[in-house]
């Protein structure tokens, strides 16, 4: 039991996103993957002038769900995506590929 506990102080965690505190006043915690991908839904979700220290922060990507449909609307969407990831998480992930699609 010991050893499980050891190794589990060892390996590195995150603060769970959103945040929260577990039953023990404790702050929740995440692994690393999960961690990645709660910030990569950050950054898309969040839109521009949402953050007051950092008003340039995020895609906003929520208001492109319901604008009308079209090739120009999917290529700008794709370099949206693409160019917010690299910029906010470049250091941590290489965008390699952004595919839009609608129906």
């Amino acid at each position: 039991m010991s050893d499980l506990m050891q190794s589990d102080l060892q390996q590195q965690r995150y603060l769970d996103y959103p945040y929260g505190v577990g039953g023990r006043g404790v702050p929740n915690t995440t692994a690393a993957t999960s961690h990645l991908q709660q910030l990569i839904l950050q950054v898309l979700f969040t839109n521009p002038g949402e953050r007051i220290n950092l008003p340039q922060f995020g895609a906003g990507v929520q208001r492109l769900l319901f604008a009308p449909s079209s090739d120009a609307l999917r290529t700008s969407t794709q370099f949206l995506i693409s160019s917010s990831l690299s910029q906010w998480l470049g250091d941590r992930i290489v965008v390699q590929q952004v595919n839009v699609t609608s129906d």
